[in-house]
């Protein structure tokens, strides 16, 4: 297992690399205006760099050549998993780090907003990146990748067409109705629920691996 880990790491460096430049600019541009954009940016593109390691893996054949090893095809579930897991929080930690900065510099936010806002974002990402693990797995990279643009445009067009069609008046006593529900109990719903969601995922994930030919 660990030496899965350390091969998805590795594949990664040169993009670690390639984000220093981008996250200070981002750094620049976000964190005058608040932390939530960023916190959003910087979390969910750290979590999806797990799809950057199954493209590396397809390009170079691993899967044939890894299930010849002493590696069973659910360690091999779980290697990814824990990747995505530890993505996220590597981009959990990194936004902390620079959120601080807005915090006590820029006052641009609070403490306790902003850890609110980081649990949210971080179990957005892991559902995010746990929809697209089974997909890949299923579909492959390619075609999983339009799947969930195409999956993505549904809700999006929803609100569209609900924002066109619920007056300012209805919209604003929907606001005070989500205004009333303890915001603490949501992120703590919020937390639970992307458990659960990550470990169906990966029981999805592991079914479909464990079928597959290569």
């Amino acid at each position: 297992m660990k030496g899965l880990l350390v091969k998805d790491f590795l594949n990664l460096q040169s993009t670690f690399k390639r984000l220093i430049p981008i996250i200070a600019l981002w750094m620049v541009i976000f964190l005058p205006n608040g932390n939530s954009t960023f916190f959003g940016v910087l979390i969910m593109m750290m979590t999806m760099m797990v799809v950057t390691t199954i493209s590396y893996d397809d390009l170079a054949k691993w899967d044939s050549y890894a299930l010849t090893m002493p590696v069973s095809r659910k360690e091999v579930v779980t290697g990814k998993y824990v990747v995505m897991m530890l993505l996220d929080g590597m981009g959990v930690i990194m936004a902390l780090i620079i959120g601080l900065i807005g915090v006590v510099f820029l006052k641009n936010s609070s403490w306790s907003e902003m850890m609110a806002v980081l649990v949210i974002i971080a179990s957005i990402g892991l559902i995010a990146g746990s929809t697209m693990l089974p997909l890949i797995y299923h579909f492959g990279t390619e075609k999983a990748r339009i799947i969930i643009i195409l999956v993505a445009m549904v809700p999006t067009g929803l609100v569209l067409l609900l924002s066109g069609m619920v007056s300012e008046q209805q919209w604003q006593w929907l606001t005070n109705i989500g205004a009333d529900i303890s915001l603490s109990m949501t992120i703590i719903g919020l937390a639970v629920f992307s458990a659960f969601y990550v470990a169906c995922s990966y029981m999805i994930s592991k079914r479909i691996y464990e079928k597959k030919e290569f």
